[in-house]
């Protein structure tokens, strides 16, 4: 769903994963991981002449499998990101990302960090 600048995109979808790893208790696991539920989000505007987008995306992992839940410290986990983006010009553009997590990627409990970002597109 959408409008004018803005867009909302939920979604549902079964988990299959394959990963391999040698740094936690359980090293390989291929097989049905439960189900994520997330959403895609954002906003394009204009402030004081800029050209500007914020967007979240965001996604819940539930039901995870035991093997993989041992890993991952639990069976839900929390993955997604919120971003400012800016068109400095027509060829360089810069984006803060504040970026967070729960029982994801191997962490125990919750865990964040801020990116800058600073492109150029030729």
């Amino acid at each position: 769903m959408g409008g004018d600048g803005w867009w909302f995109t939920p979604w549902v979808a079964a988990n299959y994963t394959n990963v391999k790893n040698d740094f936690n208790v359980i090293t390989d696991f291929n097989g049905f991981n439960g189900a994520t539920v997330g959403w895609s989000a954002g906003y394009v505007f204009e402030f004081m002449g800029e050209d500007l987008l914020l967007a979240n995306w965001n996604e819940i992992e539930l039901f995870r499998a035991d093997d993989y839940a041992t890993n991952n410290n639990g069976s839900t986990g929390l993955n997604g990101g919120l971003n400012l983006g800016w068109n400095i010009t027509n060829n360089i553009n810069t984006t803060i990302m504040y970026r967070y997590y729960h029982n994801k990627l191997g962490a125990d409990g919750y865990g964040d960090i801020l990116i800058y970002r600073l492109a150029y597109t030729f």
